[in-house]
Order: C-alpha cells, then sequence, then structure tokens
C-alpha cells in the first residue's frame, strides 16, 4: 500500500469516528432527557365545569305579561270548605315591592307571577291554618296617558315599559306638546318631570313605567 493510500484509509477512519462520537452522544442525551409535561387545559369540546367556569346557572326568563309589578293590586281569597277563614285581602303592591297579608308578615310581590306569590302565601298559612286555601288574583293592569297626545286614555300593561314606549302607545305627540316637561304620576303617590328629548338621547333619563302611573303631557304656550 503506498503512502497516498495510507493517508486517506486514516482520514476515512477518523471521520467515521468522529461521527460515532457524535450519534453516541445524542443517544446518551436522549436517554437522560424526560417526557414533556402539557399544561392542564379542560377539552374545548366538553362544556366548562363549574371548577372552570364563573358563569351563574342559567335561570329562565319570567314572562313579563304575567308579573306582579309595583302598584298592581293584588287580591288574596282565603277558604276552607264552605267557610272563609280570613277576609279578603287587597293591596298594592308597594314602592319596595313588598305587600303585607294578614299574619304573616311582609313578603315581596314584586317581580313574582301570581301563581308564584299564591304559592309561597300557601306554605306560609299552612302553618298556621289545615285545608285553607290561598287564591292570588291581580285587577287588570292599565296606566293612563293624557294630554297633548293623539290617542289619551288607559293602556293596557303588557310588561316592561318606559316614558319612551307608553308615550308610542298613544300614538305619539300632538304639534302642541309641551315635551321638555312630561309629568308622572305614579301609583306609589311620588310624581317626577321628565324632558323626553333628553330621555331619547340618553337611557338613564328615561324611567319605568307601572301599572296605575299617570302621565300627563303639557300644552305648550308658543
Amino acid at each position: 500500500m503506498d503512502k497516498m493510500t495510507m493517508k486517506e484509509l486514516k482520514r476515512i477512519t477518523a471521520c467515521l469516528a468522529a461521527v460515532a462520537g457524535i450519534i453516541g452522544a445524542g443517544l446518551v442525551l436522549t436517554g437522560c432527557q424526560t417526557d414533556p409535561v402539557y399544561a392542564n387545559f379542560p377539552d374545548a369540546t366538553t362544556p366548562p365545569t363549574a371548577e372552570h367556569s364563573n358563569a351563574q346557572a342559567y335561570k329562565p326568563p319570567t314572562n313579563g305579561t304575567d308579573v306582579l309589578y309595583i302598584g298592581n293590586i293584588v287580591t288574596i281569597a282565603f277558604s276552607s270548605g264552605d267557610t272563609q277563614p280570613l277576609p279578603q285581602h287587597e293591596e298594592a303592591i308597594k314602592d319596595d315591592g313588598r305587600i303585607t297579608p294578614p299574619l304573616v308578615g311582609s313578603i315581596v310581590a314584586n317581580g313574582k307571577s301570581p301563581g308564584e306569590l299564591q304559592a309561597e302565601l300557601q306554605k306560609l298559612y299552612n302553618v298556621l291554618y289545615k285545608n285553607m286555601t290561598v287564591t292570588v288574583t291581580s285587577k287588570d293592569r292599565y296606566y293612563y296617558v293624557s294630554g297633548e297626545v293623539k290617542n289619551p286614555g288607559p293602556k293596557p300593561y303588557l310588561g316592561d315599559t318606559d316614558i319612551l314606549k307608553a308615550i308610542s302607545s298613544a300614538s305619539d305627540f300632538t304639534e302642541f306638546a309641551k315635551k321638555a316637561q312630561i309629568r308622572i304620576k305614579h301609583a306609589n303617590g311620588k310624581t317626577e318631570t321628565i324632558d323626553y328629548n333628553k330621555a331619547i338621547e340618553d337611557p338613564q333619563q328615561d324611567v319605568p313605567i307601572y301599572p296605575g302611573d299617570k302621565i300627563i303631557v303639557p300644552r305648550r304656550l308658543f
């Protein structure tokens, strides 16, 4: 074997040794490496549990046309066979949303349907009377719009209503309406003055209307 061949053989041997060393080092490092740790994210395909969600439990909406509101007159009748253990009680829901039936004290009526209020009262009176039936009814609910509107008179209360909806239900203003000083006499005895134009621009200037409320639109001078 000549000198040139020996040099080439040594060079090839050295290259092979270097490659073997690199492969060996890689195998050692791979053997020491631990399995990767992944964050414990909830499965996006399943609904979040209470542990992963701050959302409150869903509550079905209440039918707005069958809900008692402030100013609504509630009638409570009591019966037991052919007798009447307690006299019939009639009361308008007060400004704090409560009524005070006999013997059971103050109870929240605002926001409940007549059926819900009846069931709650039945439980309370079951503690005091045996075999007594409680019946809750409410009179037809209206608010009243008078003055400078095209169609004044009583309007049926059909759920959440504000001053804008109330004026609309009266077919809007006449050309002589003084929109800046609409008076509202609430069923609870309170009175306030509303600027209709400001209520249109700013929802915070709008006010709710309840059964029994009286809306008076004055006539402007010129």
